[in-house]
């Protein structure tokens, strides 16, 4: 169900990479229940964490693994990938979606190459057309195309603004920055790594700005 957009700064957080660390499932349980969890769909555990956010009435969506910019050392992880043909993407990306049983919509994991490629990202977003769930573009690229495809295709959209990532002084200074956004723009999107350190700020911050009217919104309220 969606809610008319309410007065005052509206912020929308999405937590990304859900599911890699098993420890961390716990504490994200108790985080504010406007929250977006995007559960990364290549992992072995992805139904099961999907399952288990979904039974406790939060938003999940599919955190799909895509081609980065230029390979990552250590990581040997497979993605959709430019070298697949759309067919390819097609099968995969429906694949991917089976993985994260409830999602109401997906977004990027790295994807700096993929995302810059139209015609991957039709095959993508075709898949999310036919089954109508949103797509997020993490803005891994400032080339994505994700997003102007995706209105292209009559799927609805948002996109990144902000990222909190790091250790807490980096985290500190990015929180900052999107306060200066809610106050001059009215609304921001922030894309949050799932760790301790995120965890540890995320419910003191997001209480502090309720308390001076700031909306939390699910990304599927703000979807357009």
């Amino acid at each position: 169900a969606l809610r008319a957009y309410p007065p005052g700064p509206r912020l929308s957080v999405v937590l990304t990479g859900v599911g890699r660390d098993a420890a961390l499932m716990e504490p994200l349980s108790g985080l504010d229940v406007d929250i977006t969890f995007a559960v990364h769909a290549g992992l072995q555990d992805a139904p099961a964490v999907a399952r288990r956010l979904v039974a406790t009435g939060r938003e999940i969506i599919a955190h799909l693994p895509m081609e980065p910019r230029r390979p990552v050392a250590g990581e040997s992880q497979r993605y959709l990938a430019t070298s697949m043909s759309v067919e390819t993407i097609e099968r995969e990306t429906a694949a991917y979606l089976e993985r994260v049983p409830g999602a109401v919509g997906a977004d990027n994991h790295r994807g700096g190459r993929l995302t810059t490629s139209r015609v991957h990202m039709q095959g993508v977003l075709s898949v999310l057309a036919a089954r109508g769930v949103f797509f997020f573009d993490g803005r891994t690229s400032d080339a994505s195309v994700a997003t102007a495809t995706a209105r292209a295709n009559g799927v609805r959209v948002a996109a990144r603004s902000h990222r909190l990532s790091g250790d807490a002084v980096a985290i500190d200074t990015q929180l900052k920055a999107v306060e200066v956004a809610l106050a001059l723009e009215g609304h921001a999107v922030v894309v949050a790594e799932a760790s301790t350190t995120v965890i540890g700020v995320l419910p003191r911050w997001l209480q502090a700005l309720r308390s001076r009217r700031v909306s939390l919104l699910r990304l599927s309220e703000i979807v357009l």
